[in-house]
């Protein structure tokens, strides 16, 4: 959405959110009730995307009978409350002590981090339905520059340089600020007991070129020149392109990448983005038609992710040629809100969307779990996760 878009219709209470006051931490309570949400959302865009969350992953749609039931007999007179989401309450260790210090100069008053989330609590007669936001304003806004309102739009696509450069941020921020992804001075890599190397990598930068072929790590430095990438992929129902007596020599020499399925190719852009020279993929690093070779590598693919500085987990194609990178529509869209600041008492919007856990709470992964928002996210043990 442009930032000069700003003619969505907002209610009394979607109005007047004092963004200011969030940022200290107070409670923001406007006049519109819970029982009233339902009404207001038809001509509040704010309302309407409050709405959408409630009914998100549930049998409850626009005018049905169990969206009634709920506004009816669920639903209470008490204004809904707004809150701000403070960083640091994530439950992971390394995330409490990063933002162990930041959360205490928070509560003295002598510092105030940018707000990036809300969340709002909408009253019911057993509780309350709370809905996590997700706020961003534009990078050259005011706003932005002053530190008020920060966070990352949702993007639309994982294979974007937009999305590339927030992955590649993240894993910055992972490798130099999280205590258990600290990069050891010695090795120059996260600190993982007994790293072997794959005996094949894939090397994305022979003599500087573009091209990548299959060699053996064993001339491999293992403690500063081989930070490889390792890519988790489904092979679905046909066998991807893989290292076979009859094609290992012309692996070795080079690989084109005309020969490579998509999902391997997107590994590759990927790896190169974030300067990662080696990449271990199982179908071509695993010679397949040897047996002890086989034997020796498949047993050890549990640290070969291990010992990865990222794996990348394809885990929205269901095969080889599917893909890396998919594309999403933004919906609902983000909402454009104003912002009253400065001494000058500047106006200027920031925006609203529903939080990557409200749009993909449906989603479940039985190996990955996710840290991180947009569409994507680096997650524990270095995963790179694409939905």
């Amino acid at each position: 959405m442009s930032a000069n878009k700003h003619t969505q219709h907002l209610c009394s209470t979607c109005s007047k959110i004092d963004f200011l006051a969030l940022r200290r931490g107070e409670e923001y309570v406007g006049s519109n009730t819970a029982q009233r949400l339902r009404e207001s959302a038809l001509t509040c865009a704010l309302c309407n995307l409050l709405r959408l969350a409630i009914n998100q992953n549930t049998v409850k749609q626009p005018g049905n009978d169990a969206e009634n039931e709920y506004y009816r007999e669920h639903l209470t007179a008490d204004p809904f409350v707004f809150r701000r989401v403070n960083m640091g309450t994530l439950d992971d260790g390394y995330i409490e002590e990063e933002y162990a210090e930041t959360r205490k100069s928070f509560a003295s008053g002598s510092t105030l981090d940018p707000l990036r989330e809300i969340e709002v609590e909408i009253p019911t007669v057993i509780g309350i339905d709370i809905v996590r936001m997700a706020l961003y304003a534009p990078i050259d806004s005011k706003i932005s520059h002053a530190g008020i309102v920060q966070g990352m739009g949702p993007i639309n696509n994982s294979g974007s340089s937009e999305a590339l450069q927030k992955v590649k941020s993240w894993l910055h921020d992972c490798i130099h600020q999280h205590a258990m992804c600290r990069l050891d001075d010695k090795t120059k890599r996260p600190e993982a007991p007994d790293v072997v190397l794959p005996r094949r990598l894939i090397d994305l930068n022979v003599d500087g070129t573009e091209g990548c072929r299959l060699i053996a790590s064993a001339g491999l430095d293992s403690k500063c020149k081989a930070t490889y990438a390792a890519l988790s992929h489904c092979w679905g129902s046909f066998q991807p392109l893989s290292t076979r007596g009859k094609n290992i020599k012309d692996h070795l020499a080079d690989s084109r990448w005309n020969w490579l399925p998509r999902t391997f190719q997107d590994a590759i852009i990927v790896c190169r983005s974030l300067s990662i020279r080696y990449l271990w993929i199982d179908s071509l690093c695993i010679h397949q038609d040897d047996d002890d070779d086989w034997r020796q590598e498949s047993a050890r693919m549990g640290s070969i992710y291990l010992g990865a500085y990222i794996t990348i987990a394809a885990t929205g194609a269901p095969n080889a040629t599917a893909g890396l990178f998919l594309s999403r529509s933004i919906e609902p869209s983000p909402v454009s809100l104003p912002l009253q600041f400065g001494e000058r008492d500047d106006v200027g919007f920031v925006y609203a969307a529903l939080h990557p856990e409200e749009l993909h709470r449906g989603i479940e992964s039985a190996v990955l779990t996710a840290l991180s928002t947009s569409g994507l996210g680096l997650l524990r043990n270095g995963y790179y996760h694409v939905v």
